[in-house]
């Protein structure tokens, strides 16, 4: 992916539109149009799956092992934000929420806080985040 440009979530829930928007060169408004009523506040793994068939973005299943295997032009990653309070206590803990961001260029696009080069944005240092799943985009 050579000219990935940045596309900005326009609300707290539209991370999964905007990375759609930039892997398809297109804007938000028309990855939320083309969900439908797919997307109502969040987009789960299997319709962000329907939604890069539907835009015939070539890619892989979704990979859970925590390794990442970069041999496409970009990835897309699932990361989760955990409350650290649970983590530090050792209980057992949930996802406070998912958040969708490219990475492609050596680069993370994240559509809540920009380009950067790495994968934490420590705005978000009061969370536990880690990547929980990943696709390659071959496109």
């Amino acid at each position: 992916m050579n000219k990935l440009r940045l596309v900005k979530q326009v609300n707290r829930y539209a991370c999964g539109p905007a990375c759609l928007a930039m892997l398809a060169h297109s804007t938000e408004k028309k990855m939320i149009e083309l969900l439908g009523n797919k997307f109502d506040r969040s987009l789960d793994t299997n319709n962000m799956l329907w939604a890069l068939n539907k835009l015939e973005i070539m890619h892989s299943t979704w990979c859970r092992d925590g390794l990442w295997k970069y041999d496409s032009k970009a990835l897309l990653c699932l990361q989760y934000f955990f409350d650290s309070v649970s983590k530090r206590k050792k209980v057992n803990y949930h996802p406070i929420h998912g958040h969708y961001i490219v990475y492609a260029n050596g680069k993370y696009y994240d559509p809540a806080s920009g380009i950067r080069n790495e994968l934490y944005d420590f705005r978000y240092s009061r969370d536990w985040i880690t990547v929980r799943g990943y696709l390659s985009i071959y496109d």
